[in-house]
């Protein structure tokens, strides 16, 4: 049984396995909202940070607190690696469907199981005067927490993201949250989940997601250089069939698109695969490489490929960087080189060549 990817500092007992949950369905309670008759508490979460893993045959990513109490949103399906479970002994994965994000709400959060309250409808999130109730949470007794699927587009995330903190209200507490690093967050964690279920052919629909505006500083990408990262070596899983031997110079990061995320270009040429055919990408002089542009991925649930003599990032007067491809002997004879390459830059849609 593999544990479920939560922030660092999170327990045992917070980790709960897949079960369904009602929609997040949004209804403004202006005013007059009731308060409860115990103390309002004020949480010791820190900060909200993303984590994410991926053991081979399922994949996991999670934005939460990083203190208490415990609150996530999660999203989980198979792993592009395509390991099973009995392989890695993943038998409690988090399986979330598309378009959706998992709340996980800790006992900490909302208080423990109650014979009248199991399901509960008795939670809202309150932003100022404003309150958003969660209809339904069902409660896993096995790891002890709630749990409610909610749409990931629901625009109860840009209220949180726009707030400087928020109330988690419920019949037996109310505590007042930080939203610290979750606009941020929200966006790491929504590229993540659509790259990673684009890869395993279940593309998000057009238009899920948020786009909000990030903090003063570095976006909260999650580890490993990013999503595009993460993706480009479930690709070398993938197009290995297994093992691979992969030096860093392999993943070549850069902005190629402008929104502000990192690309992944994959060189083929420096990759060695550990089963099979070492370099199947390549072939007597040329190989492969493929760009994993974040605007494309998540839309296309695919890179874009490239064939030629090596394989590198250029930059541009524009502030993005251009792929280049080494240009083969006939290729180049054919503009009147003996030596070239091509560069292609983004148009706004797609990776074209630059004339």
């Amino acid at each position: 049984m593999t544990g479920r990817c939560l922030p660092p500092g999170k327990g045992a007992a917070a980790h709960p396995g897949p079960l369904g949950g009602a929609a997040f369905l949004v209804s403004a309670l202006l005013l007059g909202l009731p308060v409860p008759v115990h103390a309002q508490i004020q949480a010791r979460a820190s900060a909200w940070e993303v984590t994410h893993q991926d053991d081979g045959s399922f994949f996991a990513a999670a934005l939460g607190t990083t203190g208490q109490p415990d609150i996530a949103l999660i999203c989980g399906e198979k792993s592009p690696r395509g390991l099973t479970a009995a392989q890695t002994g993943n038998t409690e994965p988090d399986i979330t469907g598309r378009d959706t994000l998992r709340l996980v709400l800790g006992d900490d959060a909302i208080g423990g199981p109650d014979a009248n309250l199991t399901p509960r409808t008795d939670v809202m999130l309150v932003v100022g005067t404003t309150g958003y109730r969660i209809p339904q949470l069902a409660y896993n007794e096995l790891f002890g927490a709630w749990e409610a699927d909610l749409p990931a587009n629901d625009a109860v995330f840009e209220v949180i993201a726009d707030a400087a903190e928020v109330e988690l209200r419920s019949a037996q507490r109310s505590i007042v949250i930080p939203t610290l690093g979750f606009p941020d967050g929200l966006r790491s964690l929504t590229l993540y989940c659509q790259t990673m279920f684009a890869m395993i052919g279940k593309p998000w629909a057009a238009g899920t997601g948020h786009a909000i505006n990030p903090t003063p500083g570095p976006a909260q990408i999650p580890p490993a250089s990013g999503s595009m990262r993460t993706a480009a070596e479930a690709r070398l899983w993938q197009g290995c069939g297994g093992a691979f031997k992969a030096p860093d110079s392999a993943f070549l990061s850069g902005e190629i698109d402008g929104d502000g995320i990192p690309d992944v270009l994959l060189d083929w040429g420096s990759v060695t695969c550990l089963n099979g055919i070492p370099r199947p990408f390549c072939g007597a002089s040329q190989c492969a490489a493929e760009a994993f542009v974040s605007s494309v991925l998540a839309r296309r649930g695919a890179p874009i490929d490239f064939l030629g003599l090596g394989a590198s990032l250029v930059p541009l007067t524009n502030g993005n960087m251009a792929v280049s491809m080494g240009g083969s002997m006939s290729s180049c004879a054919h503009i009147g080189k003996s030596d070239c390459a091509f560069l292609y830059y983004w148009n706004g849609n797609d990776l074209v060549l630059l004339p």
